[in-house]
């Protein structure tokens, strides 16, 4: 899966630093984000029916991929912000936010944690307002995130703690996610497309990872040669699905993208598992997705304008590449060092 989950990574750097020629944004960030959830599902039924027996391990493997990529990524934020001549965490302390919300701010940036609250709340002078629309809002909380796009980060974490209560009974997620799907129609019908309900609300975004993960129990029943076969050549259609998807423009394209995500993932998965390189491409795509924004506002505070959208896309991928085997060597070490701690056997992420 290591190519579809680069491309959604890429997909989400065009959507914020422009499209490419004819193939635009690829699928959009939205869209790719969401398909991002549906492979965490997919995966975390995986590990968890297939490695995991107790749940502290699959915690701590979880975790530790999490916080050390995103430490990272976030310590290479800072260093290019401070070049641009901002200190965001200066801006923060010297603000005249309410105490509560210069510490929440700083919490979000550190600990991840808080990360998506600040797409539905705005810094107040009496504390930490609610906002039904924070677009519409003078200031915004996520203008103070090194890492913007991180306030994904806090769904995944939410669906790893419930993961492994859910992915073994098909008709607990069946029920969750047709509620889920159920709340998510209400919202478009009575509030409409508003982010950030229509999107990155963990209710609705629930059904994602939960389709995900229904989609590798129901397709477990299909024999790993037949699988591997079907693999290849859904292989093939959804990266093409993915590199046309820019190209055209009608409602809800994106849908068809997320239903074949669904579908081909388990296939795709096993005609691909045992390839060195699609597993390094799906190593480094989780960086390029935290380290592409920084350079993009850096470079446009400081030269005044944009440069062509393939350069950042350029710089995304070589960074994340240079940074994966740090990454890794941080994630081996926290989870060596949490394992110690919890007390329990050392298992690979």
């Amino acid at each position: 899966m290591g190519l579809i989950r680069l491309l959604l990574a890429l997909s989400v750097v065009c959507s914020h630093v422009g499209g490419l020629p004819i193939v635009g944004s690829l699928v959009g960030g939205r869209t790719a984000v969401e398909a991002f959830f549906v492979l965490s599902g997919f995966y975390m039924s995986l590990v968890l029916v297939n490695k995991y027996e107790t749940v502290i391990p699959f915690y701590i493997a979880r975790l530790s991929k999490i916080f050390a990529g995103y430490w990272i990524a976030l310590a290479f934020a800072f260093l290019v912000t401070l070049a641009s001549g901002r200190l965001i965490f200066y801006e923060i302390i010297a603000s005249d936010w309410s105490f509560s919300s210069k510490v929440f701010m700083l919490v979000s940036n550190m600990a991840i944690v808080g990360s998506d609250i600040m797409m539905f709340t705005y810094p107040d002078p009496a504390g930490i307002g609610f906002t039904a629309n924070f677009n519409a809002e003078a200031s915004k909380f996520f203008e103070f995130h090194y890492i913007r796009q991180a306030w994904s980060l806090p769904l995944e974490l939410m669906f790893y703690l419930i993961a492994p209560f859910l992915v073994r009974s098909v008709s607990t997620m069946l029920v969750l996610c047709i509620l889920s799907l159920s709340l998510r129609a209400a919202i478009f019908l009575y509030v409409g497309n508003q982010d950030p309900w229509s999107y990155r609300f963990f209710p609705t975004e629930l059904s994602m990872f939960l389709m995900g993960s229904i989609s590798y129990q129901v397709c477990r029943v299909v024999s790993a040669a037949n699988a591997r076969a079907i693999g290849r050549v859904a292989y093939v259609i959804l990266v093409m699905m993915i590199l046309v998807c820019g190209a055209v423009n009608f409602p809800g394209k994106g849908l068809p993208i997320i239903l074949a995500v669904v579908l081909f993932t388990p296939f795709i998965f096993e005609a691909t598992k045992n390839s060195r390189i699609d597993r390094w491409m799906g190593d480094i795509s989780y960086l390029v997705y935290l380290v592409h924004f920084a350079p993009f506002l850096a470079f446009e505070q400081m030269a005044g304008y944009r440069t062509l959208p393939i350069c950042y896309l350029i710089v995304a991928i070589c960074v994340a590449a240079g940074l994966h085997p740090l990454a890794s060597r941080v994630d081996k070490v926290l989870r060596e060092w949490l394992s110690r701690r919890m007390r329990v056997p050392l298992l690979s992420s």
